[in-house]
């Protein structure tokens, strides 16, 4: 599969969850506390190439030079098939929206870990790389489900300063993961006018990156399924999300 990657979450008071399931038996602990385009429930579409102003490039290229930047290595979710798959998420993959994606996996018979944070930014989601292969082994396959706590919160910065700063959230996470792992990233979707911008920053950066990215921008604004914040989703939502995840990874 040629395509790019998908995530989403909502700043509240720190839970997480972390959950496992596989064909045999399922589990859940809960403790306090340029892209060559998009896959998206209605399949494969075009290219999305953001401008890239060349006083940006220079910025970047002097992080590189100064060692800011993780340089991104052989990242890819091509090739091989999953023994399991991880994923890292934020509060969209806590309780209903979990639960939504280990039913779609179980119904596919591939395992799959869910280790969620309510209000999980991308480095705490980096962080957490670590601990998850500690805990519970590694995976041949990684979703990243991270991105919408970073927009959020990025909200009142300018465009340029954030697609920056995303762009190095991101790196460094797919650098964590590291070499030889299939990884998709699922992009972020509000319907707040006030986070609009910020949000498609976050995407923009995530698309220049090179990740495979799930659209769940793409499929809110064909579908829908909003929760009142217009973050968070409805039931129908979050198996709508589920189904379009579980599709990337195949």
């Amino acid at each position: 599969m040629s395509a790019d990657l998908v995530g989403v979450a909502g700043f509240e008071p720190e839970t997480s969850t972390v959950s496992w399931s596989g064909q045999a038996h399922r589990a859940s602990v809960r403790t306090p506390g340029a892209t060559p385009g998009h896959w998206n429930r209605l399949g494969f579409t075009g290219a999305a190439f953001p401008a890239v102003p060349w006083r940006r490039l220079v910025v970047v290229l002097a992080m590189v030079v100064a060692g800011l930047v993780v340089p991104l290595g052989r990242v890819s979710a091509e090739g091989g098939s999953c023994d399991r798959v991880t994923i890292v998420g934020d509060s969209l993959e806590t309780w209903v929206g979990g639960e939504a994606l280990r039913a779609r996996f179980a119904e596919a018979g591939v395992p799959v870990l869910v280790d969620a944070r309510v209000g999980r930014s991308v480095n705490a989601g980096r962080r957490r790389v670590a601990a998850i292969r500690a805990e519970h082994g590694d995976s041949s396959c990684w979703v990243v489900a991270l991105g919408t706590n970073d927009a959020w919160g990025a909200a009142g910065a300018g465009s340029g300063w954030r697609r920056t700063a995303f762009g190095w959230r991101v790196r460094a996470m797919l650098a964590e993961i590291g070499d030889g792992h299939r990884v998709w990233w699922v992009n972020v979707a509000t319907r707040r006018a006030g986070l609009a911008r910020s949000f498609a920053d976050f995407n923009a950066a995530l698309s220049a990156v090179g990740v495979v990215v799930v659209d769940h921008a793409g499929l809110m604004a064909v579908a829908g399924g909003w929760a009142g914040d217009g973050v968070h989703l409805s039931g129908a939502g979050y198996v709508r999300r589920a189904e379009l995840v579980a599709g990337a990874v195949g």
